[in-house]
């Protein structure tokens, strides 16, 4: 089974959240010949990766520089990339302002994308073999192509799911021009922190088993009808196709908990937790998490605990209002809607909305010397009073009509940190209002 067709054609016709790796592959087709009406077999047909390649897809109308390997020119000249090879390696990536400076030479998303599709799927014919890069004359920056995979996916004994390709290239006995790059590059805590996030966001989407699994059975379904004439013409056999499509589902079924484990392993990493991300109410937002833009809700996956994720929310309505963030497994709520997010456990994010004249008709607070002075309506069950990070400092539960004497209550401030805290009132079935209070 020619396994370079079936990478790309999953890359190409994977979801819209690698819409970077589709970048950075060329088109592919299967095809089949005839030879004076002799048939003549089924053909993997792909664009090539040479200057013409290029000029037509980016419309180029300069010269440019495509090398491969260790600086091996196949169009334009090696010098550029042999300076800046020399000035990354001296480079101390720890220090964020002398790391960019290194890191503006490249396409960022090209970048982590390229490394990441070669590792996930196990290419060990790389990169000392089968590496592509070339600059772009208008914006300078270098990007990497991918080609040739087809030792990946456990073709050989040795490299299935169990081979961490990771940690072999990223030893520091592993000399080799790109291994030294993602290896030092990984050394700037911003840039390895993005790295992993991207790799968790293609992890929980395109690269889950479901997705690659449907891309194998469309393939399967649009090969496999010609394959007779192809075995009778060229002595294949169905045990061996049977066999390889086998180990690639294998390979599907294991490696995306293999490689959550590697990356764990490799950077200090105390696991994954799962995240479950929804709107309440059924309310229409567009969900942003990390790379992830417009997410289908509700939205499932796994994260690293330790690398904080990104996540953002926007109605698509204006007359909605977001409120808070609320963990349903954690009971924690978070009143921004730009959250930077990390959790040691399970957590269930529900995004709360309102409209826009319900914001204001709960709660009236007044801050006295060193008390709050909250005023609120007869329906609230329970006041908290939440920090910027979602811990609670004060809780009051009103339990009779006492309690709702004069509507009001006194939070003793002395010894809490200035700052912005989250005030939160319960009111019955659970449904809740808040105020931003700066002490």
């Amino acid at each position: 089974m020619k396994r370079n067709f079936f990478l790309f054609y999953l890359l190409l016709s994977c979801n819209g959240y690698a819409q970077f790796i589709n970048e950075i592959c060329s088109k592919n087709n299967e095809l089949i010949a005839d030879e004076n009406g002799q048939y003549w077999g089924l053909y993997h047909l792909r664009e090539r990766f040479d200057k013409y390649y290029f000029i037509s897809k980016y419309k180029l109308e300069s010269d440019f520089n495509l090398l491969e390997k260790d600086s091996i020119v196949i169009e334009g000249n090696r010098m550029g990339f042999d300076s800046l090879y020399q000035q990354i390696l001296g480079t101390d990536c720890s220090n964020d302002v002398a790391c960019n400076k290194v890191l503006q030479h490249f396409d960022m998303d090209n970048l982590n994308d390229y490394f990441i599709a070669e590792l996930f799927f196990n290419n060990t014919d790389w990169p000392r073999n089968n590496v592509k890069y070339w600059q772009h004359p208008v914006d300078l920056k270098w990007r990497y192509v991918l080609f040739d995979m087809d030792a990946g996916m456990g073709f050989l004994e040795w490299n299935d799911a169990n081979f961490n390709l990771l940690k072999n290239i990223l030893k520091e006995t592993y000399n080799e021009m790109h291994a030294n790059l993602l290896r030092t590059f990984l050394e700037n805590t911003e840039f390895k922190h993005q790295f992993i996030n991207r790799f968790a966001d293609l992890l929980n989407t395109s690269f889950t088993t479901k997705e690659l699994q449907n891309s194998l059975d469309d393939m399967i379904e649009t090969i496999q009808p010609n394959l007779a004439a192809q075995f009778e013409r060229w002595d294949g056999n169905w045990q061996t196709w049977e066999k390889h499509i086998e180990l690639i589902e294998q390979f599907f079924i294991d490696n995306p908990s293999k490689q959550k484990q590697y990356i764990a392993e490799q950077f200090g990493l105390a696991g994954t937790y799962a995240l479950t991300v929804e709107v309440a109410n059924e309310v229409k937002a567009k969900v942003q998490i990390n790379s992830l833009q417009q997410v289908v809700l509700p939205f499932q996956g796994e994260y690293f605990t330790g690398n904080p994720i990104q996540i953002s929310i926007e109605p698509e309505h204006s007359a909605r209002q977001f409120k808070y963030w609320f963990d349903a497994l954690q009971k924690v709520y978070y009143p921004d809607k730009h959250l930077q997010f990390d959790s040691k456990q399970a957590a269930h994010l529900v995004a709360v909305f309102g409209n826009e004249t319900e914001l204001d008709n709960f709660v009236f607070s007044t801050l006295i010397k060193q008390d709050l002075i909250v005023r609120y309506a007869d329906n609230i069950k329970q006041i908290r009073l939440l920090n910027s990070n979602g811990i609670t400092v004060f809780s009051e539960r009103l339990t009779s009509s006492v309690d709702h004497q004069n509507n009001h209550i006194r939070i003793n401030c002395a010894n809490l940190s200035k700052g912005v805290y989250f005030l939160l009132l319960q009111q019955p079935f659970e449904q809740f209002s808040f105020k931003l209070i700066k002490l």
